[in-house]
């Protein structure tokens, strides 16, 4: 199955700007040699294919996928892009910028655990250069964050049962598959 590729520019240069360019409609193109796997990442040990795959090169992050492009993809796309310029010290208290490794870790750890139905995360930076991806619906939380090196670690509850993990994502993808399909059904 090959894949097709959804572009994404960003500024990237010795300082974040806070301007973006969206492709509009998103832009399809095939590059030759795309990795089929995600390598030697924090999360190679994640065997299942994906449905969509990322990396930075330069300015621009591509993202693959296999199968039709999901729901979710391209507002997830659009969110971590617009956390890509943030500036040094975005907060004023010293924040570092989101690092590439973290926007790919995303979208590579969304690609393995959500249906095409579940509902997109909420987007956040955090403030040494990572992502954190939230979904609180239906009195269950469930955040994965994403460091700038790339390693996830995840957080659960449920606030009407009082079931609660954490750990490394490697761990508990299982678990958080069920939770976001859980979350996907109406």
């Amino acid at each position: 199955m090959s894949d097709t590729m959804l572009t994404q520019d960003y500024p990237h240069a010795d300082r974040w700007r806070n301007e973006t360019r969206f492709l509009t409609p998103p832009a399809v193109e095939e590059e030759p040699g795309w990795p089929s796997g995600i390598g030697d990442s924090p999360l190679s040990s994640l065997r299942d294919a994906p449905t969509a795959h990322a990396v930075v090169r330069g300015s621009r992050l591509f993202v693959s996928f296999t199968r039709r492009q999901p729901v979710w993809l391209e507002s997830v796309v659009r969110g971590l892009v617009g956390l890509m310029v943030l500036p040094s010290d975005w907060d004023s208290y010293g924040a570092c910028p989101v690092e590439p490794a973290a926007a790919e870790t995303s979208i590579n750890v969304l690609g393995r655990v959500m249906a095409e139905s579940t509902p997109s995360p909420q987007i956040v930076p955090t403030v040494t250069g990572g992502v954190q991806l939230e979904w609180h619906l239906g009195g269950v939380d469930l955040e994965i964050a994403i460091r700038p090196s790339g390693d996830a670690h995840v957080l659960f509850e449920d606030l009407g049962s009082g079931e609660e993990w954490e750990g490394w994502l490697p761990d508990f993808v299982s678990e958080v598959r069920k939770v976001l399909a859980q979350l996907a059904t109406p």
